[in-house]
C-alpha cells in the first residue's frame, strides 16, 4: 500500500483472522522509517474492532471481529519511507498477547512538499 506524506483520515485495516471480540485492548504499533515507534489503542479511540464483514482491496474478505481499523491521525505519516504496522490483541483473562498481520506502507512525497 502506498500513501502520501501528511495524509490524515485514511482507514487502514489490520487482520488477525481470529475472533477478537473478547479483547481487553487492541493496539496498533507503528514503526516509522527512522526507527521511532508509535502505539495507538482502542482505549484511546484510535483503533476500532471491525464490526461487519468487509472485502478489503489488500487483505481480501474479512469477517466481523477478526480485523481492526486504524484511522490515520495528523503527524503519523510525516516521514517519507516504509512504515510497518502491527496489530496486537490483548486479553487479561486468560492472559494473552496475540499478534495479527503486519502491514507495510510506503509513504511518498506529495506534490505540496
Amino acid at each position: 500500500m502506498a500513501v502520501k506524506q501528511g495524509e490524515v483520515g485514511r482507514v487502514i485495516r489490520l487482520a488477525a483472522y481470529y475472533d477478537m471480540s473478547n479483547n481487553t485492548e487492541l493496539k496498533v504499533i507503528i514503526r516509522k522509517p527512522d526507527g521511532s515507534k508509535l502505539e495507538k489503542t482502542r482505549t484511546s479511540g484510535a483503533v476500532t474492532l471491525g464490526a461487519v464483514n468487509v472485502t478489503d482491496v489488500d487483505l481480501g474478505n474479512l469477517l466481523a471481529n477478526q480485523y481492526a481499523q486504524y484511522t490515520v491521525e495528523s503527524g503519523v505519516f510525516d516521514i517519507v519511507g516504509r512504515y510497518r504496522l502491527e496489530l496486537v490483541y490483548i486479553d487479561s483473562s486468560p492472559s494473552e498477547n496475540l499478534y495479527g498481520e503486519t502491514v507495510y506502507i510506503d509513504v511518498e512525497r506529495n506534490l505540496e512538499s
